[in-house]
């Protein structure tokens, strides 16, 4: 059997800003709980057999739960996670392309869908039933766990928003059934492969392919000693003595729709032999650089100030990396 990792609901507390990022580690209660979590099911069953995902047909949409449905950065620093942790990633039904549950933006907007649906041959009493039960969790308390699962495909009556505009063109709820129709899948106009979401995912399932230490459930705090407070940042391990992938990685998320580009200092993982001077790169963005300057316990990994803004970075040591194959972007482990 697999579970969701208990993790999941501190990262969705602070994706919905109800919580501190921080709190993912400096939260006492989290912490004692989700180690009590790794605990019982290391004894119990495999905790490699973990699904890891912050969304689920099981809960509402993410961004239905934030103050700002149409921003996509949580869905960045999601898939992040999700691909950074143990367990198996999964990306749920419509993540990649921005589904955000929503059935209309605002009351103007919930005016004009339901002029649209009556138009449609449905009624005004049913019309305004189905928006009335269709809202932003956060704003209205509650969403029927219906919409929790919105189609995804050009034929479905259930097109609910997206915070990607060119899948949020095409949203609308119909009277009809869903229609065994062209296009093809691949050639759906709802599967927008250009969205920065889309692309994240196909890069972080190559990295995690490559970085070992992304699979494995050793992970160390990686105190953020300056930088932006919106930050986690975590260091991922692996102990393999027979793996030749780096050992450490450093994870850093920052729950912003606008991350600064101000200089970061890190602390070092224990355990780890890294020298003054070793260079780190970022495998999602190679121009972004950073390195390792102290001695002894006093070690930490400096990120310099007014490098490319981003939610998600995959710092690895710049001697383990190396193109990934094809015209990618992005940089995998070796």
């Amino acid at each position: 059997a697999s579970y969701p990792a208990r993790e999941i609901f501190p990262m969705r507390a602070a994706l919905a800003d109800q919580s501190s990022a921080r709190d993912f580690y400096d939260g006492s209660d989290w912490a004692e709980e989700v180690a009590r979590f790794r605990e019982v099911l290391t004894e119990q069953a495999d905790l490699q057999s973990v699904w890891t995902s912050v969304e689920s047909g099981n809960m509402p949409r993410l961004l239905s739960t934030t103050v700002a449905p149409n921003e996509i950065w949580p869905l960045l620093v999601a898939v992040g996670w999700t691909f950074s942790w143990y367990g198996i990633p999964e990306v749920f039904n419509g993540m990649e392309i921005g589904l955000n549950g929503m059935c209309y933006k605002d009351e103007a907007d919930k005016a004009k869908v339901v002029e649209a649906m009556v138009a449609k041959n449905t009624s005004q009493e049913a019309a305004e039933a189905i928006l009335n039960a269709c809202g932003n969790s956060r704003t209205s308390g509650s969403s029927n766990s219906g919409f929790w699962r919105q189609d995804m495909f050009i034929g479905g009556p259930m097109r609910l928003g997206s915070a990607i505009p060119s899948v949020q063109a095409w949203a609308g709820i119909r009277p009809a059934l869903m229609e065994a129709n062209d296009p093809h899948w691949c050639e759906d106009p709802l599967l927008d492969r250009e969205n920065d979401v889309y692309k994240l995912v196909r890069a972080m399932i190559r990295i995690r392919q490559s970085c070992s230490a992304l699979r494995t459930p050793q992970d160390q705090n990686a105190t953020i000693l300056t930088g932006q407070s919106k930050q986690l940042a975590y260091w991922k391990l692996h102990s393999d003595p027979s793996d030749a992938s780096p050992r450490a990685v450093l994870v850093v998320l920052s729950f912003s729709a606008s991350p600064t580009t101000y200089a970061a200092k890190y602390s070092m993982p224990s355990g780890t032999a890294f020298v003054e001077g070793q260079a780190f790169v970022d495998v999602l963005d190679p121009e972004r650089k950073a390195v390792v300057y102290g001695t002894g316990d006093s070690k930490y990994l400096l990120v310099p100030a007014a490098l490319s803004a981003s939610n998600v970075a995959i710092f690895v040591p710049n001697d383990f990396v190396r193109p990934d194959d094809g015209d990618s972007d992005w940089l995998v482990c070796s």
